[in-house]
C-alpha cells in the first residue's frame, strides 16, 4: 500500500507532536531534513512501512548523538510535564513502559511512581513480555519492590503475581479492578478470594 503526500502531512503533524514532547531540538533539525527532500524526490510514493522504517533510523541516529546527561534531563522535563498534565492528573488508569537504558528509551521511573504512589486513585499498568514474539500483557503495578529485571536487557517487568500468591490483574483483559484481583486482604489478614 503506498501513501499520498498528505500521509506526508500526518507523519510530519505526528513527528512535531513528539518533538514537542520530548524538546530534542537536535533532532528536529535532523528530521526537518530527512522529511523535506523525500517528499520533493517523489517520496511520497513509499508505503507507510517503509516510511516508519526512515523515520526510526533517523530517530535512532538523533537519539545516540545524546549524552548521558541530555537523556537524564529530557526524560525529567518529559516526566514533569507528564506529571503537570490535567490528562495525568484526571485519570484513574495507566499504561506506562518501563525503560531500557540500553535502547535509550525515556526514563519513565518518576511517572510510574507517581501513579503507584497515587494508590486507590489511580490504578498504573506496566507490560510484561511473555514470549519471543513480544506477546504481552499490561499487569497492575502496586508496589515498585513488584519489579524484577529480566534478561537480556535487564529491562523492569512485574512479577506475575502479587505477594501474596494471588495473578496480578491484566489490564488488558479486565476493565476494572477488584479487591480480589490486587490480593488485598480482609480485615482478618487473609487473602481475599
Amino acid at each position: 500500500m503506498h501513501t499520498s503526500c498528505a500521509s506526508g502531512m500526518t507523519q510530519r503533524l505526528l513527528v512535531s507532536n513528539w518533538l514537542r514532547c520530548t524538546r530534542l531540538s537536535r533532532t528536529r533539525a535532523d528530521l526537518s531534513r530527512w522529511l523535506r527532500p523525500r517528499q520533493s524526490q517523489g517520496h511520497c510514493q513509499m508505503s507507510l512501512t517503509e516510511q516508519k522504517a526512515e523515520l526510526r533510523k533517523v530517530v535512532k541516529q538523533g537519539l545516540r548523538k545524546l549524552t548521558a546527561e541530555k537523556m537524564a534531563a529530557e526524560s525529567l522535563a518529559i516526566a514533569q510535564n507528564v506529571l503537570q498534565s490535567r490528562l495525568f492528573h484526571n485519570s484513574k488508569t495507566l499504561g506506562v513502559y518501563l525503560h531500557c537504558a540500553k535502547l535509550r528509551e525515556v526514563d519513565t521511573t518518576l511517572i510510574v511512581a507517581a501513579a503507584v504512589k497515587a494508590g486507590s486513585n489511580k490504578e498504573c499498568f506496566v507490560p510484561l513480555v511473555e514470549d519471543q514474539k513480544a506477546n504481552m500483557q499490561l499487569l497492575h503495578l502496586d508496589s515498585l519492590e513488584g519489579l524484577v529485571p529480566v534478561p537480556p536487557f535487564s529491562i523492569l517487568e512485574p512479577n506475575p503475581t502479587y505477594p501474596n500468591g494471588h495473578p496480578r490483574q491484566d489490564g488488558t483483559t479486565t476493565t476494572s479492578s477488584t479487591s480480589a484481583n490486587r490480593g488485598q486482604k480482609q480485615e482478618d489478614g487473609n487473602p481475599l478470594s
